[in-house]
């Protein structure tokens, strides 16, 4: 099963005065062994990133890891990168040729997912509560005058956590992407940048899957369910912990070393070679 990732730098640029793009180092060990560990169990990755990102992981000798090859990604001018800070996934989502597994950078699949792909429409990691701040009504949204939602929209089915994502059909894969496009290309919101994104990329999924009589799949029914299972790591919660609690930061990146030299020698080295790995491969 082909997998990808994307990385749209934009946003980046939008938060940081920087002049180039860059990844921590426990975000760059993570999609490494991220990487590795997808190729290990379910077969080549490619990676969708614009010019700037590509450019660093160039820098970091990252480039040979994506056995599918690396695109340019390609992202509509017109979406507002503080508001819609994921939209580079939906835009790459789009370029790649389904049947696909979309993979957060900070998600880890540590066994063979085609069983639980075979036969289904759309996979997903789990479902989320319609919680009202952060999933509102349609009242909320700040839309151009022409806009309309879809009547055929159900808004009562559950939203759903992308971290993962598998598409088996390109045509419900598009129309999907399209949808979200659509949205984020009418929205005249200039600053909220949770419930208008999520709307786009994790809302719209089971509503336009649901208007096409498609089901989509996850593998555990709700996040409280993720402690309980082996299938994947996902540090999205803990990221703020290893931005800011070194000792934490450290015991994670050795970690993840570690792991590499068992599983990935030849991936191991290239993260070897990064300044910002050194101290934690000295590390007794």
């Amino acid at each position: 099963m082909n997998g990808f990732y994307s990385i749209w730098s934009k946003p980046f640029f939008t938060q940081k005065k920087e002049k180039k793009y860059y990844m921590q180092d426990f975000e760059k060990i993570t999609l490494l062994l991220s990487a590795e560990e997808w190729k290990r169990f379910n077969g080549p990755v490619q990676m969708i990133a614009d010019e700037q990102a590509i450019v660093f992981l160039e820098d970091m000798g990252l480039l040979p890891v994506f056995d599918a090859g690396v695109t340019v990604m390609e992202v509509d001018e017109r979406i507002n990168p503080t508001v819609f800070w994921a939209a580079g996934k939906l835009e790459a989502l789009k370029q790649a040729a389904a049947p696909v597994a979309m993979i957060d950078l900070d998600l880890i699949v540590w066994q063979d997912m085609s069983a639980f792909f075979q036969g289904r429409d759309v996979c997903v990691i789990h479902e989320e509560p319609l919680r009202e701040e952060i999933y509102p009504g349609r009242e909320f949204f700040r839309m151009k005058p022409e806009y309309q939602f879809d009547p055929a929209f159900n808004w009562n089915v559950l939203p759903c956590n992308t971290a993962l994502l598998y598409f088996r059909d390109e045509n419900l894969k598009n129309r999907y992407v399209e949808e979200a496009r659509r949205f984020m290309l009418n929205c005249v919101e200039q600053q909220e940048n949770l419930c208008h994104m999520v709307f786009a990329e994790q809302r719209l999924l089971p509503m336009c899957a649901a208007r096409e009589g498609r089901f989509v799949t996850p593998f555990v029914p709700a996040m409280e369910e993720l402690d309980r299972q082996q299938a994947f790591t996902h540090i999205w919660g803990h990221k703020n912990v290893l931005r800011f609690n070194y000792t934490e930061r450290e015991r994670f990146c050795i970690k993840c070393l570690n792991r590499l030299k068992e599983d990935a020698p030849e991936a191991y080295e290239i993260a070897a070679k990064w300044d910002d790995m050194q101290e934690y491969i000295h590390c007794p």
